[in-house]
């Protein structure tokens, strides 16, 4: 069913089956406070390749730990003067904004420490500590297993990763065409050069993510990163000798004009050659 399907919906369709996997999981297993499978599944999963989710998985757990260990320390703290709760409060919310941008592990301690001392989970009579840090713990442990095994074992043939660099390459060589386009026809367009450079931008940025996110790889293809290092350098020369191109106008420059053609068709025939191979395109 995976393979006549766009990729975006197959993951999609991943998701649901891990979602409804762990709803079944809660209901089977029925201890306090086991919808928090459910949460800590929405947490880890991201993105359409396989060594993210597995990185986010390794990182939510340990995350969740210290954020526990963190969040009781903190409340022991209260209890010689609730008053620093008004202190502790605000430079949580300060360090998980802050680590958005970092390893994942250290939002996640972050944002469980705020869970759990934003409940009173510790200051409640009739839920003692010892449950609270049980439930979470096997909440997390439980939703690691499901991401773990359904990511290693079950979605690692679906090529999820391959068919999202596929459709990324398209998008970024279909605008850097456009903005040679742009940049060899006179009278010179501004507009629309700035336009569609802000959205390529934006494709460069998806395609660095990728190259950082695919180092992540339990088990890579055979020459995928060098591929993905030689593709992402070819489109820097490419949009390199495009902006030289706009700098120079309104004067021509054919000799740069025909380098960066022929980088362009080199980029084409990669990605067309790639499309066919992998999903007979």
């Amino acid at each position: 069913m995976f393979k006549i399907v766009d990729y975006r919906k197959t993951r999609a369709l991943q998701i649901c089956l891990v979602f409804a996997t762990a709803l079944a999981v809660q209901r089977l297993l029925g201890y306090s406070h086991a919808g928090w499978i459910g949460f800590a599944v929405m947490m880890i999963y991201a993105g359409f390749d396989r060594g993210t989710s597995l990185q986010r998985t390794t990182h939510r757990f340990w995350g969740a730990v210290f954020g526990l260990l963190l969040s009781y320390l903190l409340w022991l703290m209260g209890q010689v003067d609730f008053r620093l709760i008004l202190v502790v409060v605000p430079i949580l919310v300060f360090m998980a904004y802050f680590s958005l941008g970092k390893l994942y592990a250290f939002p996640t301690i972050f944002t469980v420490t705020l869970t759990a001392l934003g409940t009173a989970y510790y200051g409640g009579s009739d839920y003692a500590v010892p449950n609270f840090f049980f439930d979470y713990l096997l909440s997390t442990i439980v939703a690691f297993l499901l991401c773990f095994l359904f990511e290693y074992f079950l979605f690692r043939g679906s090529q999820l990763s391959r068919k999202f660099y596929l459709d990324l390459q398209k998008r970024i060589i279909t605008r850097l065409n456009k903005l040679f386009e742009i940049v060899t026809k006179r009278p010179l367009r501004d507009s629309s050069y700035l336009r569609v450079s802000s959205v390529l931008n934006t494709n460069m940025l998806d395609l660095y993510a990728f190259v950082d996110t695919a180092k992540h790889e339990t088990h890579p293809e055979a020459n995928f990163l060098e591929e993905l290092a030689f593709f992402s350098s070819v489109v820097q020369q490419a949009y390199h000798n495009i902006r030289r191109l706009f700098v120079l106008a309104p004067h021509r420059n054919e000799l740069l004009e025909l380098e960066t053609k022929n980088i362009l068709d080199q980029l084409a025939w990669v990605n067309q050659s790639q499309r066919t191979k992998y999903i007979g395109d």
